[in-house]
This record gives structure tokens, C-alpha cells and sequence, in this order.
């Protein structure tokens, strides 16, 4: 049976106090940086970086995979 979509969750390292967004899509677990400090700015970017993965269109940085 197939989990239903839950969509994204944002996420703070406390190391360092960047934001991620947090989301699940086609078996994978995605734990993405918004590169910011800011949670206002980091809410902005988060369903731009989730849409972006959903549409196959998100290029993935040094030290990020899927």
C-alpha cells in the first residue's frame, strides 16, 4: 500500500541554524538546504526546492543526492 503525499516540513541544523526542507517522494527521504539562516526566507524557498524535485528539475550541489 502506498503512503499517502504528506508534503514538506521545514527543519533547523541546530550546529549550524540553517533551514532544510524535509519531504519524501518516490521511496526517497530528500533533507534539502534552502541555504539560509532566515526561517522566512527558508518557508519562501521551501516549496520552491519540493516542486522542483517533484518536477525532475532540481539540480542537486556538492554533497547533496537523492
Amino acid at each position: 500500500m502506498a503512503r499517502s503525499p504528506e508534503g514538506w516540513s521545514l527543519h533547523v541544523d541546530e550546529r549550524f541554524g540553517t533551514i532544510y526542507v524535509r519531504f519524501r517522494h518516490k521511496g526517497h527521504r530528500y533533507n534539502l538546504t534552502t541555504r539560509t539562516r532566515d526561517p522566512v526566507e527558508g518557508g519562501a524557498l521551501a516549496p520552491l526546492i519540493y516542486a522542483d524535485v517533484i518536477a525532475g528539475a532540481y539540480q542537486f550541489g556538492a554533497g547533496q543526492s537523492h
